[in-house]
């Protein structure tokens, strides 16, 4: 198994919706670049615009699961 290191400016496409309830979902095909990566947490910039999202200066975030909601952009 390889071991995937992800790294602030990582970009990625979503590959299935991503619900952060109550607050926001994110749609399956959405784009974003990684802002912070630590401790197994990541923090990613969306590049489209995440109704509800606001409070959090549009960004996503993941406590796990990151790879498995996530697909490699190439640049």
């Amino acid at each position: 198994m390889t071991h995937v290191q992800i790294q602030p400016g990582y970009r990625f496409r979503l590959r299935r919706d991503i619900d952060r309830f109550p607050d926001f979902i994110v749609r399956k095909g959405a784009t974003g670049t990684v802002t912070r990566a630590r401790n197994g947490a990541v923090f990613a910039l969306m590049d489209q615009h995440i109704h509800g999202a606001e409070e959090w200066d549009n960004h996503v975030w993941w406590d796990s699961g990151f790879l498995d909601d996530t697909l490699p952009l190439n640049s």
